[in-house]
Order: C-alpha cells, then structure tokens, then sequence
C-alpha cells in the first residue's frame, strides 16, 4: 500500500482530519489575539507601564516564534505529531488562566507559557494539512490561514468586551474546556500522518529531495520584515487610539481610557486581520504555484501607502487601511508556507516552523520599536517607518531565481 494510500484512508478521515485542523488553529487564534486587544485592559490591571506592555506583546511573539522551529524540528526528527494538540492544550489552558496571576512576574509567565504552546502547535498544523493532499498544498494551506485569521477576528472583538467586564478573567477560565477536549480530537486525527513530501528519484526509490537554503533565507527575511510590521501596528492601533481620546477627553483618567479605547482597538484588530484572511486565502488561490515571485515584490509595494495614511486618517477610513494593511503584510503568509515546504521537501514541519514561529519570533521588535519611534519621534514617524518597512519586505524574494521557483513544483502535483 502506498504511503498515500496510509495517509489519507478514505475520504471521510481526510475530511474529519482537515476540518478538525481548521478548527483548532480558529481556536489557538481566538485565545493567541484576544490579548493583543486587551492590552490596554491589562496594562490597567497589573499597573504596566508603555514599555512594560511593548515587552509583554514582545515577549509572547518571541517565546511562540523561538518555539516553532525548535518544535517543528523534533517533529521531522521523529515523526510524532504530538506537539499540535498539546500546544492547543497549553495555549488554552494558560491564556485563559490570565486572571489568575498575582503579579506582573506571573502574568508573563502565563502569557510566555501560553504562546509557547501557540508556538509548538502551528508548525505542526500548517504541516500536517499541507501533506494531507499534496496536489492541493497552496489551496489547503491557504483554507488554514483563513481559519485562523477568523480566529483571529474573533478573539479580537470578543477579547476586549469580554475582559472589559468586572469578571471577564473569570469568564475567560472557562474557555480551555473545549480547547483540551478539541486538543484531544486533533491528537487523534494527525497522530499518523506522513510528515516528510516525498518524492521518487532516478533510481526508482523514494527521498526526500533537495534543501534550497539560500532562498528559504530569504524567504524567512522578508516574512520576518512582514511579521515585525505587523505586531508593530498592533501595538500602534492601541497608541494611537488611547492618543486620540486622550486628546478629545483630556479631563479622562487613564482607566476610562483604556476601557472606552478597547472595543474600538478590538475592531481595528479585526478589520486589520479580516484584510490578512481575505488576502491570504485568494493568494492561495490566485497565485499559480511556481510563479509567485512577481506578486511576493509588488503586493507589499501598493500597501505599504495605506500604512502610512493611517495616523492622518478619521475613523471610519481608519477601518478601511487596516483591512488594506493586513492584505499587504499577510497575504502572502500562506504562500511563503507552501514554497518553504517545496524547497524543503524532507522537512516540512520546520519549513512550515521556520516560515511562521522562526520568522514571528523577530515580530518581537515590532512594539519595542514602535514605542521607541514614538518616544524619540511621534506616532506619525512610527507608522511611516513600518510602511516603508513593508515596502522592503517584498524585494528580499528578487535575488531567488526563477528557475528554483518554478522547479520545485513537482509535474502534476499543483496548478
């Protein structure tokens, strides 16, 4: 029997299989982007200062991104799928335990644990739903992001209505019971796929193909540039926001700001991460496997414009360049995933690791430099440096040949 044959075993299991991934990775999503949103909320809490909250979000990307590789790595070493569903489980254990914390040393500790367990889940999942049907990578891995930046929209509206409320933390606990039991559900979906793209050599025996390091390099570069843009705008939309009621209402105190600035953060976070999902799931479909190079240059390129009309923006076109932003900086996640994974065809999990967690965990120095800019220049400057930087981020691809491209599809695998 075919390794294929093993894998996928009917058409019901590979169903039940990529519904179940789709649904977990809507959840991690909800819990990893119901903070984000809150941050204001938080900062309240536990008495943060700016810089205190910049680390907080910092920390939490550095912590999931140093995690997927690493994770992602011991996957390929041994085949074992465990990590997805226990990374679901930490992350809804620990994220919806924030309450709990009794200092500022504990809150990040939670939240550290939490997105540790975002970390070890995703490389896993991406990975995995990719090799369920190799001739529909692009489209399956595209189906993934869109369901987590679903998750995404709704843990950034529900985030902060939720938290906002005087038992909203003890609200949150409850939470991570249908996040263990789901967690479960996936172990036992994925626990047997095949984790290497193998393909069938001269001599008639199956291997594991070649490894393009440099492209992938350069891949993960501009993918990291990406990322860092976007947690800094995250942070900024919280900046940004609280700054214009400040303005409007200066007799308000800092508590009634953060509370009436949270929904409105939560909505430019979904309207910033509706953009990401539409864009990413019709680059999936749009963009030919083998040609991609083109659009990775030129659609950070008429983005990055939307970046910089941000801060001289009113309201309700506010929610209009989000949308536009998100398309700029992650249209092109699922695609970088499915060409990580063709030019490491024996190492998918740590391409799909590498192109997610290795390149977030630099997403750090998005709020830390965000705040930095803000400090030493205004917000303003701060939203014009990240567009400029997404307006880099689509060159890094030029140097990769199109050659390499275009040869790693493999002859009847995708269209």
């Amino acid at each position: 029997m075919r390794s294929s044959d093993k894998q996928i075993g009917s058409a019901s299991t590979w169903t039940l299989a990529f519904i179940t991934i789709l649904l977990a990775h809507f959840t991690v999503d909800t819990f990893s982007q119901m903070i984000p949103s809150s941050l204001g909320i938080i900062q309240e809490r536990w008495h943060l200062t700016d810089r205190q909250g910049a680390w907080f979000l910092g920390l939490g990307s550095l912590c999931s991104g140093l995690a997927q590789p690493l994770f992602a790595w011991l996957s390929d070493r041994t085949g074992n799928r465990i990590f997805g569903g226990l990374g679901l489980a930490i992350v809804g254990l620990f994220l919806s335990s924030l309450g709990l914390a009794l200092s500022i040393p504990h809150l990040f500790a939670f939240y550290v644990f939490g997105m540790i367990g975002n970390g070890m889940f995703h490389p896993i999942a991406a990975s995995t739903i990719g090799q369920l049907n190799p001739a529909k990578r692009s489209f399956s891995v595209s189906c993934f992001f869109l369901a987590g930046m679903l998750g995404g929209v709704s843990g950034a509206t529900l985030g902060p209505r939720l938290l906002v409320l005087d038992n909203g933390f003890e609200t949150l606990r409850f939470f991570a019971i249908p996040a263990i039991i789901l967690a479960f559900l996936l172990h036992r979906q994925i626990r047997h796929s095949e984790h290497r793209n193998l393909t069938f050599g001269t001599d008639g025996m199956r291997n594991a193909g070649t490894v393009h390091w440099g492209p992938v390099a350069l891949l993960y570069l501009s993918a990291a540039s990406r990322f860092v843009v976007n947690m800094g705008l995250v942070y900024l939309y919280v900046r940004w926001t609280e700054s214009q009621l400040v303005t409007q209402f200066p007799e308000m105190g800092k508590l009634e700001i953060s509370r009436i600035s949270a929904p409105v953060i939560g909505n430019l976070n979904g309207a910033s991460i509706a953009g990401m999902a539409a864009g990413g799931f019709f680059s999936g479909l749009l963009i030919p496997a083998g040609r991609e190079k083109i659009p990775y240059m030129v659609v950070p390129l008429l983005c990055a414009p939307l970046v910089a009309w941000l801060p001289h923006a009113d309201t309700a076109w506010s929610y209009v360049l989000v949308f536009g932003a998100g398309i700029g900086f992650a249209s092109l996640v699922p695609v970088t995933i499915a060409l990580a994974q063709r030019l490491m065809p024996g190492r998918t999990s740590l391409a799909s690791g590498l192109m997610l967690g290795g390149a977030w965990s630099i997403a750090m120095f998005g709020p830390v430099l965000a705040e930095f800019l803000i400090e030493k220049f205004s917000i303003e400057t701060a939203f014009h440096s990240f567009a400029a930087l997404l307006a880099i981020s689509g060159l890094f691809i030029f140097p990769i040949r199109q050659s390499v491209i275009s040869k790693s599809v493999a002859p009847g695998q995708e269209s």
